[in-house]
């Protein structure tokens, strides 16, 4: 079973995601890390897991305009470049914690 969040906080002035985890372990992410992880078919190949996303295309003032729970797994965060198909699942989020 996956650890789920416990509490999340978008800090918009330092352009990072806070997780709280129910293990009480805690992270902070950038933005623009998120961003580049995105894991959605138009950003990673859904065959061969390879980024189609260009790292170097993704702005340095990018931020979520919206950060909604999918389900009891997942954040679909809203990007200001208008990207929102993403699927961040707590797996995915908690890997990217402990990187």
């Amino acid at each position: 079973m996956a650890v789920v969040p416990s509490h999340i906080k978008a800090h918009q002035k330092d352009g990072e995601l806070e997780l709280q985890w129910a293990d009480s372990s805690a992270c902070r992410l950038k933005y623009t890390l998120l961003r580049g992880e995105c894991p959605c078919a138009n950003c990673i190949s859904e065959h061969t897991g390879e980024r189609l996303l260009d790292l170097t295309t993704i702005p340095e003032e990018i931020h979520p305009t919206k950060i909604q729970l999918t389900g009891n797994y997942a954040l679909q965060i809203f990007w200001s470049d208008n990207h929102n198909t993403g699927m961040y699942t707590w797996e995915h989020l908690m890997k990217l914690c402990q990187s």
